[in-house]
């Protein structure tokens, strides 16, 4: 690929490439830690013509437009609940988040969901179980609440040339040498298998926030990058952290650069183990409420 635009071909150099990092599995389907789930609970399994209820347009709107999941007999893994009249289900659930754009589900509202849930359980011989109770989610609200103020955190650092700029051109050609892959957005990114968030993400200073060939054909200059993930969504923040110093160690060596904090000052040994001792205590927070970094509930929550 544009052997042309960059004299070369852009591929990962093993003597500097990132070593890859295994990415955690994600879960599909109802997500009780950070959603208000209401499974339909029975001994028969549910006609998907009778199921199909539960996304029309009248269940929908009287539920709230939830999401929908489903499990047939022969599945695995929940499956999102579609109108499909075929068929049979083992298996029914509605999720609310918690703590959502909306607001929050507080108790009394769960309540209220849950006799709306009684209504259309009548109809198709279940019995609605939820998770958690609706006495239970003002506290968790609470919970979720206070993570959300005080670990929806990033960790970011600078590389600077000493002098002049530095051409995005070659910084296409050291991010790939360091095994990096372009998205969508415009960023070089270190990802873990096909974990649909980062390790970390490169990204420009200057005049753009984004790489592109268009820029590369004008010739266009940068101020530096910018190297960074966010905690509760990068899959291993602490490995994400280890990468993001060996890259700017690299990229430093390869533009004659600076690696500065995220406030512009000089990085130091000091700096660097404060950063990594504060993402070690981060990550063992989140696991203890249950919200993994990089789970499908951190990405559910803070994504």
């Amino acid at each position: 690929m544009n052997s042309d635009l960059f004299g070369q071909p852009l591929q990962a150099d093993p003597t500097v490439a990132l070593k890859s990092v295994r990415p955690p599995t994600l879960k599909q389907g109802p997500l009780p830690r950070v959603q208000f789930v209401i499974e339909f609970v029975g001994p028969r399994s549910v006609p998907a013509s009778q199921a199909a209820a539960l996304v029309s347009a009248q269940w929908h709107a009287a539920f709230g437009q939830p999401a929908a999941w489903c499990m047939r007999p022969s599945d695995k893994t929940w499956q999102p609940l579609t109108n499909a009249q075929d068929g049979s289900y083992d298996s029914l659930a509605l999720a609310w988040d918690i703590v959502g754009e909306q607001g929050s589900i507080s108790g009394v509202a769960g309540n209220h969901l849950m006799t709306t849930a009684e209504s259309f359980a009548a109809q198709i011989n279940r019995r609605p179980m939820p998770m958690p109770t609706p006495p239970e989610l003002d506290g968790i609200a609470g919970l979720l609440h206070n993570a959300l103020q005080n670990l929806d955190a990033g960790f970011a650092l600078m590389v600077v040339p000493v002098g002049g700029l530095v051409a995005e051109r070659d910084l296409w050609i050291l991010c790939s040498r360091l095994g990096l892959s372009m998205s969508p957005e415009g960023s070089f990114d270190w990802r873990a298998g096909d974990h649909p968030m980062p390790l970390f993400s490169i990204t420009p200073i200057g005049d753009t926030e984004n790489f592109s060939l268009g820029a590369v054909e004008r010739g266009a200059n940068h101020q530096g990058v910018t190297i960074g993930f966010s905690l509760p969504l990068s899959p291993e923040p602490v490995e994400g952290c280890r990468g993001c110093f060996a890259a700017a160690n690299f990229l430093a060596t390869s533009i004659n650069g600076r690696i500065l904090d995220d406030s512009g000052g000089q990085m130091t040994d000091v700096k660097r183990a404060s950063q990594r001792e504060t993402i070690r205590q981060a990550v063992e927070t989140l696991n203890r409420l249950a919200i993994p970094p990089g789970s499908a509930e951190a990405i559910r929550l803070f994504g």
